[in-house]
């Protein structure tokens, strides 16, 4: 993580992290770490083009790698790698989110959710959960929000065991990161 850090400082000025208000347990937000893979002005740079905006809306909140302008040269690797999400884990800790749960959405995305948006709040979101071990961007609404409920109603620690170890394969076949 040491070396990824230093990695972002030299290649891009700004801060390492990138924080973000996410849905939590029981419909609360809390600011989720990722290492910083976009400009600073991400956020900015995403609302100030109607283009871009409906893409990522119509990609259910997400904009494909290739097709970015926001994220840093030499950086799209972490992401498809998804090393950019190891400071989750600072989040596991502080009991913000767990090893294996629903993907944290930003709180818009909860309408995707339609009548179902209970079963994503009754759980911690996770750094993997059934979207990333099934398919990861290749999945989109509603079969995501299927997933989650389907987890949700059936969680055990039999299912968690078996969806971190189907993630490993996912993330290292980079499959599912359009």
């Amino acid at each position: 993580m040491v070396v990824i850090a230093a990695m972002i400082k030299v290649r891009s000025p700004g801060p390492v992290f990138f924080r973000q208000e996410r849905l939590g347990r029981d419909g609360r937000t809390f600011r989720m770490f990722k290492f910083r893979t976009m400009y600073r002005d991400a956020p900015e740079r995403l609302l100030d083009e109607p283009r871009l905006y409906e893409s990522y809306l119509r990609n259910d909140f997400k904009l494909p790698l290739a097709d970015d302008p926001r994220v840093v040269p030499g950086s799209a690797f972490l992401r498809r790698w998804s090393l950019d999400e190891l400071p989750q884990l600072f989040d596991v800790l502080a009991g913000r989110m767990s090893l294996v749960g629903p993907r944290p959405i930003v709180p818009a995305e909860i309408e995707r959710y339609g009548p179902h948006a209970w079963a994503y709040c009754e759980v911690k979101p996770g750094i993997t959960g059934p979207w990333q071990s099934a398919g990861r961007s290749d999945i989109r609404y509603p079969e995501r929000a299927q997933l989650d409920v389907g987890y949700v109603q059936s969680w055990s620690l039999r299912a968690d065991a078996r969806i971190l170890l189907r993630t490993a394969p996912r993330v290292l076949r980079q499959l599912g990161t359009r």
